[in-house]
């Protein structure tokens, strides 16, 4: 696991509050709650843009889900295009949004090119007027906030042709924008997606343990490292009293009884800095541990792992059960 600035995250929160935003200040005046459409880009048969093995398709969907997450908390109603992979024409897409009185529809995509080329840059149609263009600048300046490669502006049109446009633009009776995160065939671009993703879900895991009151969390994973190392060790907040500590070293102890290659003890901290933590710790209100279950890149743990699954299984819920009761 890397411990990354959760970048995505405010993102997602800064598009949401684009809209909610705009919709305090009377842009959507006169349609009541203002209703979102948002569109994942692509879907089932039409992959999108690819790069090694990598589907626009994929990023799209989990972009735009996340999305709606944040504008559902906002308050404000949000319908989707498509919710799965699956493949929707873009007439019925703009159909849709149309028949279901969208007051804003935004279109998420991941773009592509043969050359290295990095950012973010949104269309609008051509015809759009000036606060149709603030509404997509809003969303730009709040991704160029966060960083994101080069930003590339907002435009009108089509790419290559200004007289022409994204029919998700031309078809939609409302406002509209089409967003091109960042470009699928750049490594730098595909870089800053996952990463600054994977943070803004263990941000949402450990929002809803939050939300939900849980007296205990347990994140559970498979570590790695480039040499031949095995065993099991488990992570605490580096402040966490000793009781938490000794709620660890209890699902540990359980570990060792059935047996996992070397125990590696309970550390608290971040892997190589003590002066950090891992998200799940720090970002949750209750005691907290991430159990690192051996190392997926040794054989012998993957075979350990194999081998006795279900007793492992067992392990940790017995040391769950003796720490909470």
């Amino acid at each position: 696991m890397r411990k990354k600035t959760v970048k995505i995250f405010l993102l997602i929160v800064a598009t949401a509050l684009t809209v909610f935003v705009m919709w305090q200040f009377g842009v959507f005046s006169g349609t009541g709650q203002p209703k979102v459409c948002l569109d994942a880009g692509h879907g089932g048969s039409d992959v999108g843009a690819e790069y090694g093995g990598r589907y626009e398709k994929d990023d799209n969907l989990k972009l735009t889900l996340a999305v709606g997450e944040i504008l559902k908390d906002n308050g404000i109603k949000v319908i989707y295009t498509r919710k799965d992979d699956e493949f929707v024409e873009l007439e019925e897409r703009a159909a849709y949004a149309n028949k279901r009185r969208a007051t804003f529809f935004v279109s998420i995509h991941r773009n592509s090119a043969d050359a290295n080329v990095s950012g973010v840059e949104i269309w609008i149609e051509n015809t759009a007027p000036l606060f149709e263009e603030k509404m997509a600048q809003n969303i730009l300046d709040k991704i160029n906030e966060v960083g994101y490669g080069s930003s590339r502006g907002v435009k009108r049109g089509y790419q290559g042709s200004t007289s022409s446009n994204y029919l998700v633009n031309s078809a939609t009776d409302m406002p509209s924008c089409l967003v091109e995160m960042g470009f699928i065939t750049t490594q730098k671009d595909n870089e800053l997606f996952d990463e600054n993703f994977e943070e803004y879900a263990l941000e949402e895991r450990a929002a809803y343990a939050n939300k939900r009151r849980a007296t205990f969390f347990v994140s559970i994973h498979r570590n790695s490292a480039d040499a031949n190392v095995s065993g099991v060790e488990i992570w605490i907040e580096n402040t966490a009293p000793l009781f938490e500590e000794k709620m660890a070293q209890n699902i540990l102890d359980k570990i060792n009884e059935v047996g996992y290659g070397s125990s590696r003890g309970v550390k608290r901290g971040y892997q190589g800095s003590t002066s950090s933590n891992y998200l799940v710790n720090s970002a949750t209100d209750m005691p907290s541990c991430l159990v690192e279950m051996g190392f997926i890149t040794t054989q012998k743990d993957n075979e350990l792992f194999d081998e006795n699954f279900e007793e492992y299984a067992e392990a940790i819920a017995e040391g769950i059960i003796e720490s909470v009761k």
